[in-house]
């Protein structure tokens, strides 16, 4: 069936982020909620890509979410930066960056001791954006006051100001975000896995 008709999949998943937001909150969900749905479901794309292709079971997805996130929000609340779009790219990088740092620690293990390196290196972050970092993080209370994004185009720019908005907003990054994920072909899953038996993590 999905052979028959490849695009399939990214069709329904089409169909059901426009009939969301008119479904869900008829079962008691508010948009903020949905928002948050839609986010953690980027997440969870991120670690599928990670666990479904390398095998690689990490539980410290979190650490480098939480600290682009941070980045930005820090970007946007306290250094006058006001552009939103940008301080998400730069904390993508910023998270991108520290991934691959910790990647060239954890990357030497696999199986359960990778998982536990995971494991030991969230805390840590957890720890430190917490407590030494607080000033700069919020700590638990986070960095309150952080703008709704907005998109210039040259002749004009879109502007999500109600959480409806925002949902539109994050429905097409999280399709982009899931069309990029089904595309990755068997030619990236031979890739990913030719670097784990390259360097012979063990």
């Amino acid at each position: 069936m999905v052979r028959k008709h490849p695009l399939l999949v990214e069709i329904l998943t089409a169909i059901a982020l426009i009939a969301v937001p008119f479904v869900l909150p008829h079962l008691g969900f508010t948009p903020n909620t949905i928002n948050r749905i839609l986010i953690w479901g980027l997440f969870g794309l991120g670690f599928d890509i990670l666990f479904g292709y390398t095998g690689l079971l990490s539980f410290g997805q979190s650490a480098f979410f939480g600290t682009g996130g941070m980045f930005a929000a820090y970007l946007l609340t306290e250094t006058g930066f006001n552009y939103v779009m940008a301080a998400v790219l730069l904390g993508t990088i910023v998270a991108a960056a520290v991934g691959y740092l910790i990647g060239l620690i954890a990357l030497r293990r696999t199986g359960i001791y990778f998982a536990m390196i995971t494991v030991a290196i969230a805390e840590v972050f957890f720890f430190v954006e917490f407590n030494p970092l607080s000033a700069f993080t919020g700590g638990e209370n986070g960095l309150p006051g952080v703008p709704k994004p907005s998109v210039f185009l040259g002749f004009t720019t879109l502007r999500f100001n109600t959480d409806t908005e925002v949902y539109w907003f994050l429905a097409f990054w999280y399709f982009v975000g899931f069309d990029a994920y089904k595309k990755q072909d068997k030619a990236s899953r031979a890739l990913f896995s030719q670097f784990i038996k390259t360097y012979d993590f063990k």
